[in-house]
């Protein structure tokens, strides 16, 4: 019964621990080369060349943001 016990717990905290990894996954920075790749390559889709400039001050995106 406590073996029982310690693997629900175990399993519980497992349980409550991985939506915080696929959150934290989400939340990274992407830099500025991976969103330029990013918006280049979903015009190319469409068959038309585009980009975007580079900013002057300080650029900020996540992962979430991107998609």
């Amino acid at each position: 019964m406590k073996r029982l016990c310690s693997f629900l717990i175990v399993g519980l905290m497992l349980f409550t621990i991985c939506p915080l990894y696929a959150n934290a996954a989400e939340d990274r920075y992407v830099s500025f080369e991976e969103y330029s790749a990013a918006i280049e390559a979903e015009f190319e889709k469409y068959g038309i060349e585009g980009g975007v400039y580079e900013p002057d001050g300080e650029f900020v995106c996540t992962y979430k943001d991107l998609v």
